[in-house]
């Protein structure tokens, strides 16, 4: 008996330190890519990480209506559960960008949604994937 919750314990253990390793502090880049109308664009991406959580975005975005360049970063606070995050990034002037993706080992991937100005369907950041890893 002893030794299985040891084994257990060992598995836990294992398990617990998979999930620190996934999501490491430091800074992801990448690039964000945007197929839209036959038309593909990819431009810069990165995703800093501290503590479990994205705490700064760095993206290039566009809708009908406006263009994002947050090339210097704006902060963050996206909680990284089970390798996993789900949050909004709310900037200036009401622009919102809705991230969703994983880490999975020295990487993290998903998609982006948003918009440039809240209210106006036209002004709907399209579906973006990203891909990034750390270094």
């Amino acid at each position: 008996m002893k030794r299985i919750i040891g084994a257990v314990a060992v598995v836990a253990a294992l398990i617990a330190a998979s999930a620190a390793i996934a999501a490491s502090t430091g800074t992801y880049h990448g690039t964000s890519v945007l197929h839209l109308d036959g038309s593909t664009a990819a431009h810069p991406f990165s995703l800093t990480v501290k503590a479990g959580r994205i705490t700064r975005a760095s993206f290039l975005a566009g809708s009908n209506c406006e263009f994002l360049a947050e090339s210097r970063g704006v902060p963050a606070k996206i909680k990284i559960t089970a390798n996993r995050f789900n949050g909004k990034i709310l900037l200036r002037g009401g622009p919102m960008l809705h991230l969703i993706g994983r880490f999975s080992g020295q990487k993290v991937s998903g998609t982006f949604t948003g918009t440039t100005k809240p209210g106006s369907s036209n002004c709907a950041i399209p579906k973006t994937t990203f891909s990034a890893k750390r270094g």
